[in-house]
C-alpha cells in the first residue's frame, strides 16, 4: 500500500518547478539534520537514472517553496508525493525507516503482531491486482497508439519509452481513482 512521501526537494533555481498533479520520477532517502532530527531528501531523477531503474513514478500532491537558498544558490521546496501503482520503489525500506524515525510513538509492526488487532490492516489491492491493472493500462496505451496510427496522427515521439510510460500511468490513475 502506497503512502504519501513528505520531504524536501532542492534544485537549481532555473529548473522547472513541479506542478500539483504532475507525474514524474523521484527518489528519496532518509537524512539526519544537524539537530539530529530525521528528514526525507527528495531528488529529481534524470532520464538516464530512470533508464537504470532508479526512482519511482510519483504524482505530486503538494509543493510549497521554502525561504531557504543554499550556498550554491539552489532553492528548496516542501513536497508531498504519492507513488503511482505499477512501479517498484528501489528502496522501500528507506522510506519506512524514515517514517518510523519521525513517528517514534508508532508501535513497530513486529511488536504489533503480538498484540490484539482491533482494526485489521487494510490493503485494498494486492500485488496481483496491481499487476492486472498495470497490464490493462499498458494495453490501453497501445490501443491509443493504434487509434492514432489509424487516424494518421502517430508521431515518432509517441513511441518513446517515456511517452509509453506516461500513457500507461494515465490509465493507471484513471482506474485507481474509480477504485477508491
Amino acid at each position: 500500500m502506497s503512502e504519501i512521501i513528505s520531504g524536501l526537494l532542492t534544485q537549481k533555481p532555473d529548473s522547472p518547478v513541479p506542478q500539483v498533479g504532475e507525474h514524474k520520477r523521484y527518489s528519496w532517502q532518509q537524512r539526519t539534520g544537524k539537530s539530529g532530527k530525521p528528514w526525507i531528501k527528495v531528488s529529481n531523477v534524470s532520464d538516464q537514472q530512470a533508464a537504470e531503474g532508479i526512482g519511482q513514478m510519483c504524482e505530486v500532491k503538494s509543493i510549497a517553496k521554502t525561504n531557504h537558498t543554499d550556498k550554491y544558490g539552489n532553492v528548496s521546496y516542501n513536497i508531498e508525493l504519492f507513488p503511482v501503482f505499477g512501479e517498484i520503489n528501489e528502496n522501500p525500506s528507506a522510506y519506512q525507516q524514515a517514517k518510523a524515525a519521525m513517528q517514534p510513538q508508532v508501535t513497530p509492526y513486529s511488536e504489533a503482531l503480538s498484540q490484539p488487532v482491533t482494526h485489521p490492516p487494510q490493503n485494498p489491492m494486492d500485488t496481483k491486482q496491481r499487476a492486472i491493472i498495470r497490464q490493462h493500462s499498458q494495453s490501453m496505451a497501445l490501443k491509443v497508439l493504434e487509434i492514432k496510427q489509424a487516424a494518421g496522427g502517430l508521431a515518432e515521439d509517441d513511441l518513446t519509452p517515456h511517452k509509453l510510460t506516461q500513457l500507461a500511468d494515465y490509465f493507471d490513475k484513471d482506474v485507481l481513482s474509480h477504485a477508491q
